[in-house]
Parts: structure tokens; C-alpha cells; sequence
């Protein structure tokens, strides 16, 4: 019966964490620019500095690619009544090669798998720098690459992360409202953002 007792007090209090964490996703990435939401995070962690969730978050703003996190902030809004499930690939495919070819990829690489310095020097190297030109271009339709059409000649490298990028990018997108694609959590978002921004 103590066991039994115990169990129920962590189930209650998991269920109760859960819901806590929830909400404050919730309050960070409810709206706005990606800087505001930087700053909704750093405003929360002033009061809870030992939170590994927070810390993870803002770790994350100041660290990783700031044209990336800014890129899937606007995929998701811009996706957000897509239920084309082909579009939607098309899309991230689309955008995969576009980010291949900036010099922010191959920064990425370095810093994370061979030097393993974990500083890569992004360019812009802040959200305020990132701008609608940018995202423009890269959202730019023109010459876009469908499936049907992919070039052979690109190396297996940029084919294996496109199709990577394009595969979790287009999951993510499901959880909106509507969408054909299978819904998955916020977390999931969350982890594929922080991905995009270790990768890009």
C-alpha cells in the first residue's frame, strides 16, 4: 500500500509538471517575433534560474543558427493552413538546398562535427540582423527544385539531408490545426527547431 501510495504522489506530480511545462512553452512561443520570444524566456529565467528547461531555450537562441531559427519561425506560420502533405515536402525540400548552399551550413559542420569547437561564427550573427530580404530569398519560388526533378548530379551528402530536413520539418507541420500530416507535441517542434538550428 506505500508503494501504491507513492506511485499515485509521482503520477499527480508528473501530471501537475507536465502542465507547468506546458504553460510556460505556451507563454514563450504563443506569438510574436523569435526575438521576443528569446526575450520572454530570459524574462521567465530571472526568476527561475535553475530551470533546465529555460536554460535549454535561451542556450539555444544564443547558440545556434539565427537565419535558421528565424527560416522555421516563418515556415510555421506561413504552413499553417497547408494540409498538402506533397507541398509541404516540396516546401522544406525547396528550402534544404537553399540552406546547403549558405555559407551557414558549412560553418555548421565545422563547428559541430570536425573542429568540434562549438563556436560557429554565424552570418548574421543575430536575430535583429536577419531580415525579410533574407528570408525572401530563400522562400524565393524561382527555379524551385520539385521531387520529380531533383538533380543527380548533387552529391548523397546534400540528398540525405534534404530528404532528413524535409521528412521532420513536414512532421512538425502537422500539428497544426487541420493538417493532414500526424500532430505531434510541442516538444517535438521545439526539438526539431533546436535541430534546424545545430544542422543549418
Amino acid at each position: 500500500m506505500f508503494f501504491l501510495i507513492i506511485s499515485l504522489k509521482t503520477v499527480i506530480s508528473n501530471h501537475e509538471y507536465q502542465i507547468f511545462i506546458s504553460k510556460l512553452i505556451d507563454h514563450i512561443f504563443a506569438d510574436g517575433s523569435a526575438e521576443s520570444m528569446r526575450d520572454r524566456a530570459a524574462g521567465l529565467a530571472e526568476n527561475m534560474p535553475h530551470n533546465k528547461l529555460l536554460g535549454g531555450i535561451i542556450k539555444a537562441f544564443e547558440t545556434r543558427c539565427p537565419l535558421s531559427i528565424k527560416l522555421f519561425d516563418r515556415l510555421l506560420f506561413e504552413t499553417e493552413h497547408l494540409t498538402d502533405s506533397t507541398v509541404a515536402i516540396e516546401l522544406d525540400f525547396h528550402l534544404a538546398l537553399r540552406m546547403t548552399k549558405r555559407a551557414d551550413f558549412a560553418e555548421g559542420v565545422r563547428a559541430i562535427v570536425l573542429d568540434k569547437d562549438q563556436a560557429p561564427q554565424w552570418t548574421p550573427n543575430s536575430l535583429e540582423a536577419v531580415n525579410e530580404t533574407m528570408l525572401d530569398a530563400i522562400f524565393d519560388r524561382a527555379g524551385r527544385v520539385s521531387l520529380e526533378n531533383f538533380p543527380v548530379e548533387a552529391g548523397p551528402f546534400i540528398v540525405f539531408f534534404a530528404a532528413f530536413f524535409a521528412f521532420f520539418a513536414a512532421l512538425a507541420l502537422g500539428c497544426r490545426s487541420g493538417s493532414a500530416l500526424p500532430p505531434v507535441n510541442i516538444e517535438f517542434t521545439l526539438a526539431i527547431a533546436h535541430c534546424c538550428g545545430v544542422c543549418l
